[in-house]
């Protein structure tokens, strides 16, 4: 009995992999329209979640109920249109800004570099004589560090400008998201009905495949408020510091960190590292204020604010992580970092509950 069992587990696995392979190969051939109905169906349980929140907030207080006396649909195309005008404002206004911003920090850099070296020429060369270091050409390192500089930045400069001149393109896309979204919202229940009735005509396996569409649903729209609630907790904060230490471009260095934050495990990394790079030709003393403050921050939000928001709904481990960011930077670029974190965390609750059963 116990090696049937062990059989069948043996068997089952087997078979999801040959099926997320198939799937691999399948995303590979109709990659974009994929990513399109990927894109539609995560923005979907937002706004589902969102209109869930609000019909919520009718049933208690009156006032919001005369305030909000709206139909669905309404609701449905407002908040749509918040969001496409959202992302338009920041493609259209923001990126040209964050590309001069660029080329400021760039200059900025280079001449703190300069300055370290001449300090370093001026006042410690007798560590260059004790360590045996007079024959290294700090001139030649700092053309190098500056070259370095002058190679990344327009590279990324020019990466941006290219977004600003395809924004038509990507607005229209967005454009497209959002009408199929409304459509999907709207007749959530229906598009649903359909599929599962068209799937199978058994009522259990109906109410099993009803139970875990509302897990996708649950883990999907908590773990995208909770990543946008700590994008813009990083965000304002860091605005906040900069702001106080008097920074030129403490608007975008809080916008960049805010928005890699989005990226679940590593955007954190990236977004510190990046925030404290910018800070550098600040001098040591706002660098060592800024780290501090940052750290604090960031703390508050790995141990306190993160694990309430997010980590009670995935529950998967640290190397599931990454593995999964991995799979889905090969797959999807940016996007398939942000996504496969919800995706993997459904995937073992739905093994988890099979084999519950």
């Amino acid at each position: 009995m116990i090696t049937n069992i062990n059989t069948n587990k043996i068997i089952n696995i087997i078979l999801i992999s040959i099926l997320i392979l198939i799937i691999y190969r399948f995303f590979l051939f109709f990659q974009d329209i994929i990513t399109l109905v990927i894109f539609v169906i995560f923005f979907s349980f937002i706004i589902k979640s969102i209109i869930e929140s609000i019909e919520n907030l009718k049933k208690k207080y009156p006032f919001i109920r005369k305030i909000l006396n709206f139909s669905n649909d309404f609701i449905i195309f407002i908040l749509i249109s918040f969001f496409i005008f959202l992302i338009t404002i920041i493609i259209l206004i923001l990126t040209p800004t964050i590309y001069s911003s660029l080329r400021d920090i760039a200059s900025n850099i280079t001449d703190f570099i300069k300055s370290i070296l001449i300090l370093i020429n001026n006042y410690f060369v007798f560590l260059k004589i004790n360590l045996g270091l007079e024959n290294i050409n700090l001139d030649e390192i700092y053309k190098n560090i500056i070259n370095e500089i002058n190679n990344y930045i327009p590279n990324l400069a020019n990466l941006l400008l290219n977004f600003v001149v395809n924004s038509t393109t990507i607005i229209g896309k967005i454009i497209l998201v959002g009408i199929l979204t409304f459509y999907f919202v709207k007749d959530y229940n229906k598009i649903l009905d359909f599929y599962l009735k068209l799937f199978t005509k058994n009522q259990e396996q109906v109410e099993k495949l009803k139970e875990i569409i509302n897990i996708i649903e649950h883990t999907i729209s908590k773990f995208i408020i909770g990543q946008f609630f700590a994008a813009t907790y990083i965000f304002f904060f860091i605005f906040i510091i900069l702001s106080l230490l008097k920074v030129k471009n403490g608007f975008i260095i809080a916008l960049i960190a805010g928005i890699f934050e989005l990226i679940p495990f590593i955007g954190a990394f990236i977004g510190f590292f990046l925030s404290t790079i910018f800070i550098i030709p600040l001098g040591l003393e706002k660098i060592i204020i800024f780290i501090i403050y940052i750290t604090i921050i960031y703390q508050l939000l790995a141990k306190l604010i993160y694990p309430n928001f997010v980590g009670k709904i995935l529950d998967i481990s640290v190397i599931t992580v990454l593995l999964s960011l991995l799979i889905g930077y090969k797959l999807a670029g940016i996007i398939g970092m942000f996504i496969s974190i919800p995706i993997a965390s459904i995937i073992k609750k739905i093994i988890i509950k099979n084999y519950n059963t």
